[in-house]
């Protein structure tokens, strides 16, 4: 016979009466494996005495199979949420099928996305028990019209959340047509224990978000109608506490396209939750300043109250092996409430502190609140920090104009795209005219473009900028030849440089014969639909030079010159020599003197030219207001947009550091200028290490976060990444400069409200649809996972009232901007200005800050190479218990 999980439970005594427990010496030990979702985690075994096999997994059970064991009278299956525990039995293990001659059982219907265990023992007279255990995490469940569950986790002691999906919905009057979130939030909630007892159910609260765009026409040119999902999030608020671990049995009625009875192996040693945010890659080994944060918010029930919380939460150490539990450390970690302003979030959030955590090499770590569940995994890693810089210098190389995606280098890999022009002018910003004629057509290899389009810009100086800057932070100790897999890998120049000079590369090409630089390339449009850059039809045409574009090029070029001296003696004299023309150029033109003094500033540098040196000081006086010389007109680069490049050109602190850096500076020179960089710095680190947010974030509170500006946290450091270079710094200084980093990066990657890392292809949880067409294309013909690297724009303060905004906003409830400021995101790719990015506003960005806090010594391993089993990985290596 055969009975379902919540009908046919015993105790422990009952089954230990059974036939005994078998013990933990007769396991055979197996290694763990890293896999997806939905496959084997471990299999253990008496040797050659019940072998379990796995067959048929899906987001609802699996099956299981075996070899019938001679004299056996039947078998018994146990489920549990916990691997066995010392005396082999399953912890919070319960009998769910007892089987006369059968071989093969279906464990289910479960929910979705858990961690099972099952333990099948077979019936002897004999007192040595045959078995056999299996560890599985069951994948997501696939959308449905209705609404298929999807998750489900604790968000508190007492408030279960159950997760839905829902696929199909099209916009019609102001609305979505069959949104069954409002009948899922009502009719009957039950639950029900192992044991049978009921939990009443007091309240259920809802939150319904917009989960993406379905099928999406892929192609030049081809569009459809917007078929939105959403996912329904139920909370569930309890009479009683969960407890630890147990077996719930979760049941909903009302209509049927809503009904609902599955089994959930609650633990809070397994199941991850959410409501604890933590940095999902892993956390910078050489920072002092580390944290976790608790915070929920329930929809129409608001945020999460913090009192039914434990004073302390558990640091756990992930097993290398399947069927070994998660060992608890010593660390005792105090949950305590955070204070600063509510504004952005709603309600309370609560701080862990996680400072004492060892760095560890391999090592995977949770954090655990008791009666809640687990964090998503992190580390404290070398491993971890270079996963990040590398996923992120990766993503800006996937968006190289006339790229080489060659599938040595990446499995998201296609032809060339690009790679010429139309040399005309006649503009030089916005689109050019239908009838522009095509004539002049010349090669143009460098460059990178933005996520939706394939231009570039006059701002993408600061991404050549922002790169150059990075390798200026370590050089080729910290930055080596072949670290990152590009083509360019082993030739000889530290592969952070060599993306720097692809970037410098387009205004090579852009260099006219008078020494002028062209502002960049644009078409007459948009591009048209979803599809492969490489198959843009559209046509580029570059723009016309100007005096103040000019002079940023030409200290863009000196930078570079100086920089790869030392590997190509040759590239560098004629970067060299095109920034003397550049500059020769902007001075008969009267560029603005905050561009000139970059300009000769990186030059003298460059060329240990005393003339230049002068010519600095005196651009320094020209500007001088206020005493503070270049810093009179310094704009921060938080605060650069595009107006910056076409009327204020604003002095950017990059712009003094190879003036001092060259032959003796002006000693009043040297002064105000760090002077200056303390302030800027010591203003960025404060807004970090104390953050006015409850989630540590450098964006003051109320401010709009809107383009980027929670989730491009490196635009706040100013100052920072320049002392660092430049110094003199004491010890306490530098530490707090470096924790401020690490702070900025934590919160980029899933210590932040929605405990979602904004970083495609980094953690647990990350934009699944961004707007990037070759990263769309990819996802839709050869079902690869988004690009990996790319910077979404993040939460935003309101959308806009265009109409391809309209089917998504409709989709929230409650409605979008009544939630959260921080929470106001949205996963989809027609959401312009939530899940685009752009190579100047956050990739560059993020590429300094992550280059900044690479420790030394940092190195990739070989399963990141293309093919490799982590390759496509969002997290570091997990080799060591």
């Amino acid at each position: 016979m055969s009975c379902l999980a919540w009908s046919c439970t015993c105790s422990e005594v009952e089954r230990r009466a059974r036939g005994g427990a078998p013990s933990l010496a007769t396991h055979e030990a197996l290694p763990a494996t890293r896999v997806l979702d939905g496959q084997v985690r471990g299999v253990a075994h008496v040797r050659g005495a019940l072998p379990v096999r796995v067959e048929e997994i899906d987001s609802g059970g699996f099956t299981l199979r075996w070899d019938p064991v001679e004299h056996a009278s039947g078998y018994e299956v146990h489920l549990g949420p916990e691997p066995p525990d010392a005396d082999g039995l399953l912890r919070g293990g319960r009998l769910v099928a007892v089987l006369e001659r059968a071989a093969r059982y279906r464990v289910g219907p479960l929910a979705p996305n858990t961690h099972a265990f099952v333990q099948v023992r077979a019936r002897v007279d004999d007192a040595e028990v045959p078995w056999g255990t299996v560890h599985l995490r069951l994948p997501h469940a696939e959308a449905t019209r209705g609404g298929a569950l999807s998750s489900a986790y604790a968000v508190a002691p007492d408030v279960l959340t159950v997760v839905l999906r829902q696929s199909g919905l099209d916009f019609s009057n102001g609305k979505l047509s069959g949104d069954t979130g409002e009948r899922w939030q009502g009719g009957t909630w039950e639950l029900e224990r192992a044991d049978g007892t009921p939990i009443a159910v007091r309240r259920a609260m809802r939150h319904t978000v917009v989960a993406g765009i379905e099928d999406l026409p892929i192609g030049y040119d081809r569009h459809g109608r917007t078929t939105v999902r959403l996912e329904h999030r139920i909370y569930l608020r309890l009479a009683t506490p969960i407890g630890e671990r147990d077996l719930l049995r979760i049941r909903h009625r009302g209509s049927n396209v809503t009904a609902l009875d599955v089994l959930l192996p609650f633990s809070d040693r397994y199941l991850e939750t959410p409501a604890i945010q933590v940095n999902q890659v892993g956390y910078n080994p050489l920072a002092t300043r580390r944290w976790a944060y608790i915070y929920a918010w329930l929809g129409d029930g608001g945020a999460l109250a913090l009192d039914k919380l434990p004073p302390h939460a558990h640091l756990l150490v992930e097993p290398t092996k399947a069927l070994e539990p998660r060992a608890p450390t010593d660390h005792v970690l105090h949950i305590r409430r955070r204070p600063g302003s509510q504004d952005d979030v709603g309600g309370p959030v609560a701080q862990i502190d996680l400072a004492a955590v060892p760095p560890a090499e391999g090592v995977r770590y949770r954090v655990r609140v008791p009666g809640v569940g687990v964090s998503f995994p992190t580390a404290v890693s070398k491993q971890a920090s270079f996963k990040a810089y590398s996923t992120i210098l990766r993503g800006l190389f996937h968006n190289r104009w006339c790229g080489d995606l060659r599938p040595e280098s990446t499995e998201w890999s296609r032809p060339s795209d690009h790679c010429s022009a139309y040399f005309v002018g006649g503009r030089r910003q916005g689109f050019f005219p239908e009838d522009t004629e095509r004539t002049s057509p010349r090669p143009l290899r460098g460059g990178h473009h933005d996520a939706g389009d394939f231009d570039i810009r006059p701002m993408h100086v600061l991404v050549g900028q922002m790169l150059l800057r990075a390798f200026e932070l370590g050089g080729a100790t910290k930055f080596t030849d072949g670290q990152l897999g590009i083509p360019e890998s082993k030739n000889g120049i530290p592969d952070l440089l060599d993306e720097a000079l692809w970037s410098v590369g387009a205004w090579e090409y852009l260099q006219k014969p008078d020494g002028s630089v062209r502002r960049g390339v644009e078409s007459t449009r948009h591009p048209p639909g979803y599809y492969f850059a490489h198959e843009d039809r559209l046509p580029y045409f570059a723009y016309d030079s100007d005096a103040a574009h000019t002079a940023y090029v030409a200290g863009l070029f000196a930078q570079a010159a100086h920089l790869v001296g030392p590997f190509d003696g040759s590239r560098a004299e004629r970067l060299q020599e095109a920034a003397r023309r550049a500059l020769d150029y902007a001075r008969r033109q009267g560029a603005p003197d905050t561009y000139l003094a970059y300009a000769v500033g990186e030059l003298s540098r460059a060329t240990r030219d005393p003339q230049l040196r002068r010519e600095f000081e005196e651009r320094w006086r020209a500007v001088n207001v206020h005493g503070r010389g270049l810093f009179d007109h310094l704009q921060p680069a938080a605060k650069i947009y595009p107006g910056s490049f076409e009327s204020q050109h604003p002095a950017m602190v990059d712009f003094v550091v190879a003036y001092l850096e060259g032959a003796p500076a002006s000693p009043s020179i040297r002064q105000t200028t760090i002077g200056e960089l303390r302030r800027w710095a010591d203003r960025a680190t404060k807004s970090l290490l104390e953050s006015p947010q409850p989630h540590r974030s450098a964006r003051p509170p109320g401010a709009r976060a809107d383009w980027g500006m929670e989730t491009s946290q490196g635009r706040y450091l100013d100052g920072v990444y320049q002392l660092l270079q430049l110094g003199p710094l004491i010890e306490p200084e530098r530490r707090r400069y470096f924790d401020a980093l690490s702070l900025a990066a934590d919160a980029m990657l899933g210590c932040n409200p929605a405990s979602l890392s904004y970083v495609t292809g980094l953690g647990s949880r990350s934009p699944t649809q961004p707007l990037h067409l070759d990263s769309l294309a990819f996802q839709a013909t050869r079902g690869l996972p988004p690009i990996p690297g790319l910077v979404v724009y993040g939460p935003v303060e309101h959308m806009p009232g265009a109409d391809y905004y309209r089917p998504l906003v409709a989709g929230f409830y409650p409605p979008f901007e009544e939630q959260p400021r921080a929470l106001r995101y949205i996963d989809a790719a027609h959401a312009v200005n939530t899940n685009e990015f752009s190579v100047w506003e956050t990739q560059a960005p993020a590429a300094l800050l992550f280059a900044a806090l690479l420790p030394e010594g940092a190195s990739p391993w070989p399963e990141l190479a293309p093919g490799q089993p982590e390759h496509k990985s969002p997290l570091p290596p997990h080799t060591r218990p």
